[in-house]
């Protein structure tokens, strides 16, 4: 039984882990496509017609042992962060598995090519070459629908970018749309000058933690569509939300690990994907701290980066707004269902009711005794002293309190 020795550091845990998982993938990858030809119909011909290159030898089995090894000895140590690690191997998984994706459709259609030469060469032997190419593109077409996930990835770069118009701003965006219905938007920076945001982020995290380790790690290879993915590891446990307000940007923090990865946003050119995620990264850090320092940090951005900053900012607000609304609205709806209970329950209504009536009728009695003439005597000077000392009397005051407060509410 082959079995690991070698120590790894606490923060070489996650690159060792990632590094073991390739080199195992990459060993494993020819045999599970052997497997699944192996299992087709007409099993004896499809395990004759595999090649002798993907098997693999006395070496290449102890390597891939050592791996299995390490990888597991990884996963046993306490300091290993599993949940980031598994994260990270998600998305390297998935540039690694388009690679061989495209790797076999270039074999497939060398093959196909060769089956057509070789059916235009020896017209003899026709009608055998086309039964056997069928025979392969047949397979190859079947391999390819059962590797369903990886044609659901991959079929999200394989569609062209269109230009999409919003009705109701008018507004020209360039989207790729997937076969599963995903969407990719792709934008375009011009070119800039000054301090480059991928500087500005590192300055404000060696601020924070003099340590931090930042990676930038591609996972989209497309020349028309390059995202990255950002990870933060601080020696200092930090602060930060593991808040998603922007679309199109994935966020996965804990006290010692950051990743923000471009999900359904991508641009033009590495550069420039690198100087959105570091972007992106920089609000992010700053919005989940009250230090009036790091908010001026956004003015060392350069202009183009500077305004994609406040466009972060004001989707923060408009989320935050609404939040609010809705809480306001709760509010209401709790103060009307109060209300409406104590009508029910007659608290309100049926009191008012009573001393109303009873003040009409103590007024109707006495004057009752009265003459018409003493009725009507009252003149405006007595009018203005009865309302200047009700609207002084203290339980006016109280009064008016309690009906601004219900103003407030129910605006």
């Amino acid at each position: 039984m082959v079995s690991c020795d070698s120590d790894i550091e606490p923060e070489d845990l996650i690159p060792e882990y990632l590094n073991a998982k390739s080199k195992l993938f990459d060993l494993e990858w020819p045999l599970r496509n052997e497997k699944r030809k192996g299992t087709k119909k007409g099993g004896a011909k499809a395990t004759a017609s595999l090649t002798t290159e993907s098997v693999l030898d006395d070496e290449q089995e102890l390597q891939m042992a050592k791996l299995k090894a390490k990888v597991e000895k990884i996963e046993n140590d306490i300091l290993f962060d599993r949940p980031t690690a598994e994260f990270h191997w998600r998305n390297q998984r998935i540039v690694l598995e388009k690679e061989f994706t495209a790797r076999k459709q270039a074999e497939a259609d060398q093959k196909a090519k060769e089956a057509e030469d070789s059916r235009q060469s020896d017209k003899s032997d026709e009608d055998d070459i086309n039964l056997e190419a069928e025979r392969m593109a047949a397979e190859i077409l079947a391999e390819n629908d059962q590797d369903g996930d990886i044609d659901g990835i991959a079929g999200l770069f394989s569609s062209l970018p269109v230009a999409e118009v919003d009705a109701a701003t008018g507004q020209s965006t360039t989207v790729i749309n997937g076969a599963d219905g995903s969407r990719l938007v792709i934008r375009d920076f011009p070119k800039w000058t000054g301090v480059n945001p991928t500087r500005v982020l590192e300055e404000a995290c060696r601020a924070r933690d003099s340590s931090v380790k930042i990676n930038y790690q591609l996972v989209s290879e497309a020349s028309f569509a390059n995202r990255h993915m950002l990870t933060l590891q601080w020696a200092k446990a930090q602060d930060v939300a593991n808040e998603k307000f922007v679309p199109g940007m994935d966020v996965l923090a804990t006290s010692t690990n950051v990743t923000f990865t471009m999900t359904g946003v991508a641009t033009l050119d590495k550069a420039k994907s690198e100087a959105m995620i570091a972007t992106y990264a920089l609000f992010h850090l700053v919005s989940s701290t009250s230090s009036t320092k790091e908010d001026k940090l956004s003015f060392r951005l350069p202009p183009v980066w500077r305004e994609l900053y406040g466009e972060y900012a004001q989707i923060r607000k408009d989320r935050m707004d609404e939040a609010d609304r809705m809480m306001i609205k709760e509010l209401r709806d709790m103060v009307r269902q109060r209300q409406d209970q104590e009508l029910e329950e007659g608290a309100i209504l049926p009191g008012f009711k009573s001393r109303a009536a009873a003040r009409i009728q103590a007024d109707g009695k006495e004057n009752a005794g009265q003459s018409p003439s003493r009725q009507t005597v009252l003149s405006p000077e007595s009018l203005q002293n009865i309302w200047t000392a009700t609207s002084g009397s203290a339980r006016y005051q109280m009064m008016l309190v309690g009906l601004n407060c219900s103003i407030l509410v129910w605006r």
